[in-house]
Formats: C-alpha cells, sequence, structure tokens
C-alpha cells in the first residue's frame, strides 16, 4: 500500500518506521530537513514542505491509497489549530480524492466533567475551541468513511510531562489528587494506528487509551514509592486549561475487543521503561 503520513515528528516517525516494516512504501511529509533526514536514513521517502501552502502540494504524487494526517499544532492557538487540522484534512480530502483518510484527532473532544467512562459513543461537547476545530476536522474524514483515532495524553521518551515534572521537582498536586489522567505511551499510539491501517474495512471512531486510567495522586505516590522523592504540595485545581477542564476516564475497549494489544497497558508500565 502507498501510504502519506502528514507529520512524521513524535509518533509519526515512530509510525512510519512500522509500516514501513509491515511492507508498505511510506511517504512522510516534514517541514525541516533534519526530519526529512532523520526518515531517509529509516529508508523511508519525504517531501519537504509547508502543507498549509498550496504551493507545497504541486510536487506530490496523487496516487497514494491512504493518507494519515498525524501532524502537530506546536500547542498552538485555535488560528494554528485551523490551519494545522482543519486547512490540513480540507487539503488532504481534496487533493487526495481516492485515498483512504484516517485523522488523528484527540480525547479532548469529550468534554465530561464528572468522571464518567467515556466511549466512541459518548457525548462530544468539548468547551475549548481547539477541541472544536478538531471536532470539525473529525467530520471530514468521516464523510469520507474514513477513520478518526482519538489518542489520550500521549507519553514517550524525554517527553513525559507529569514523570519529568516530578523529577525536575516542579509538580503539583491539584485540589484532592483525584482528577482522572488519561494516557498512552507513544509506542502504542504508533501501533494502535498500524493495526488500523492494517484493517482497510474500519471506519468510523477509535480511542486509544491505555487500559488504566488513573489519578494524579495515585501516579505521584507511585512515583514517590520508586524514587524515594517526596509527594508533590497541593495546589488549588487549574480549570483554565487550553483544552478545557475535563473529568473523565478514556476506555479503548473498542479497539481491545478487535484484537490490538498494548505494549504499555498502564502508566507503570510505562514509567518503568524511563529508570
Amino acid at each position: 500500500m502507498k501510504i502519506l503520513l502528514l507529520g512524521c515528528g513524535f509518533v509519526g516517525k515512530v509510525l512510519a518506521r512500522n509500516l514501513k516494516e509491515a511492507g508498505h512504501r511510506v511517504t512522510g511529509w516534514v517541514r525541516g530537513e533534519d526530519s526529512a533526514q532523520e526518515l531517509r536514513e529509516l529508508g523511508i521517502q519525504s517531501h519537504l514542505g509547508d502543507f498549509t501552502e498550496e504551493s507545497s502540494w504541486s510536487a506530490l504524487p496523487s496516487d497514494f491509497d491512504l493518507a494519515i494526517h498525524i501532524a502537530s499544532s506546536g500547542r498552538g492557538d485555535v488560528s494554528v489549530y485551523e490551519k494545522v487540522y482543519l486547512e490540513g484534512m480540507r487539503r488532504l480530502a481534496e487533493k487526495l480524492p481516492q485515498a483512504r483518510l484516517i485523522f488523528v484527532s484527540s480525547t479532548s473532544v469529550y468534554g465530561q466533567i464528572d468522571g464518567t467512562v467515556v466511549d466512541e459513543f459518548s457525548e462530544t461537547n468539548p468547551s475549548s475551541a481547539t477541541s472544536q476545530v478538531l471536532l470539525k476536522a473529525e467530520a471530514i474524514a468521516l464523510e469520507r468513511g474514513g477513520v478518526v483515532v482519538r489518542p489520550a495524553g500521549i507519553y514517550g521518551p524525554q517527553r513525559s510531562v507529569l514523570f519529568q515534572k516530578f523529577m525536575e521537582g516542579t509538580a503539583v498536586i491539584e485540589g484532592e489528587g483525584n482528577r482522572w489522567v488519561n494516557q498512552i505511551h507513544r509506542d502504542d499510539v504508533a501501533s494502535g494506528i498500524a493495526f488500523i491501517v492494517g484493517r482497510p474495512e474500519l471506519s468510523g471512531v477509535f480511542n486509544l487509551c491505555d487500559q488504566r486510567p488513573s489519578t494524579h495522586l495515585e501516579i505521584y505516590r507511585w512515583l514517590a514509592e520508586k524514587t524515594g522523592k517526596g509527594i508533590p504540595p497541593f495546589a488549588p485545581e487549574n480549570h483554565q486549561r487550553k483544552r478545557g477542564w475535563t473529568q473523565k476516564r478514556i476506555s479503548s475497549e473498542k479497539m481491545r475487543r478487535l484484537g490490538w494489544a498494548l505494549k504499555f497497558p498502564s502508566f507503570e508500565e510505562g514509567y518503568r521503561s524511563f529508570f
């Protein structure tokens, strides 16, 4: 299968390698020469340019069987989200009319605040403007009979906010520490998307999350026990998050019922790999 990855960063590069090893012909669209060189060293073809600019599409072939939008906004604001996600998906749909589309979104589109278990049939009514943009981008893939992947908070080597803050001594526990944390290791995100790629009959929405949502207090107590460091101080809850303040437990049971297996089923397995 000929596959285009729109974005080859933290997750995309691992996904590109997995797909190449599975026998697919992969092209990774990247913005910088350093990223392009990294792909070439993996034996993966690259396309260099800014996909938000029309001129960057002229040299791109149009015969891809599958296109995966896995680009990052770089933590930008609403205008950046619209440019990267909404316009990016519109261009993919326009430029590659025959390709199957997969859009990598986020579980931030679930706005629940009551601690409930959330699956793919749960309401999506986020309070944040950035998550509302993601829903609009999702609709483009779904209208084409494609797939929307909603990963929980992604962590991995050299990129784990909770772990790094704890080790640096800058972590705080908000409120009583009972807010649910939904996470998934980078390698499991890549394997989940690759699993969907290998099942061309699949369409619709799929959550990607580990099997055991945990509270902030549970995570920090575990880290304190493993490291001998003290538990972080408590602080008031921060309800002014860019993606909105939520309280929910994400379920990825739908994917697991299909046969997808997690390498890191909980934060313990993932965090142990950092020591």
